[in-house]
């Protein structure tokens, strides 16, 4: 089962996002592994809670849209199908 780490009802200081798969992707200038911007990780360290807090919930919804656009891209549609 797998366990999703909330950013909101998370107790004590936020963990990295970090997955060791460092790699910044050269059309969406994101981090292949953890979805950040070169900003976003170079700020992580120094940055606050809500800093980070907010990377997190943006984190999200950049999980989010790549998992759409991957379904979405996986889905075709027969234009003439008479079904």
């Amino acid at each position: 089962m797998k366990v999703f780490f909330n950013p909101v009802t998370h107790a004590g200081p936020l963990p990295s996002p970090c997955i060791s798969i460092c790699r910044m992707h050269p059309q969406t200038g994101l981090c292949e592994g953890c979805l950040r911007t070169t900003d976003e990780i170079t700020l992580w360290g120094a940055a606050t809670e809500d800093f980070k807090r907010a990377v997190w919930m943006e984190l999200m919804v950049r999980r989010c849209k790549q998992e759409a656009d991957a379904l979405s891209s996986n889905i075709h549609f027969d234009a003439t199908s008479s079904d």
